[in-house]
């Protein structure tokens, strides 16, 4: 970077999201460093976002260079994906619940953990987790019904 300019009251969101886009335009990206000379202020903006973590000499004029790093973390975290335990389903039943209790009501009370308990070669269960909390869930099998498919949606867009 070599010029951060914006309104006063956009600054910092404005900053935030130029980082955010940059996180996830760039998957393999894990950290941002910032290197200035010593002398010189971030800005009321820029330090919200990056923190200082030490200086380096320079060797070819006499004057130290500050380096600030900004993590991944901070503004589009990774998602770790790992298949599905039991343990899981505490985690993962307000998302199920929050939007329909059909599930539920159809299959009971555990109908999750009874799901993942479930997985064989054919059926697998996968999780995202953030800092160790189950985020998202998928299942799939390997057995796909089409027919039941075909009735139940238009599959035209999708060339059937």
């Amino acid at each position: 970077m070599h010029l951060f300019v914006a309104v006063d009251e956009y600054s910092v969101g404005c900053c935030k999201e130029i980082l955010r886009t940059v996180y996830k335009a760039v998957p393999e990206l894990h950290f941002i460093f910032l290197i200035v000379p010593s002398y010189m202020s971030l800005g009321s903006t820029l330090i919200t976002v990056f923190d200082q973590v030490g200086n380096i000499p320079c060797l070819t004029y006499e004057e130290d260079f500050a380096v600030h790093i900004c993590h991944r973390h901070s503004h589009y975290p990774q998602l770790h994906v790992r298949k599905a335990r039991v343990e899981d389903h505490d985690d993962l039943m307000p998302i199920f619940m929050r939007y329909d209790t059909i599930l539920k009501e159809t299959y009971g009370e555990y109908f999750l953990a009874e799901l993942i308990e479930a997985q064989d070669e054919e059926n697998h269960a996968v999780v995202c987790e953030v800092e160790g909390t189950a985020v998202g869930f998928m299942s799939v099998c390997s057995r796909v019904n089409m027919q039941l498919l075909h009735e139940c949606f238009d599959l035209g867009p999708f060339h059937g």
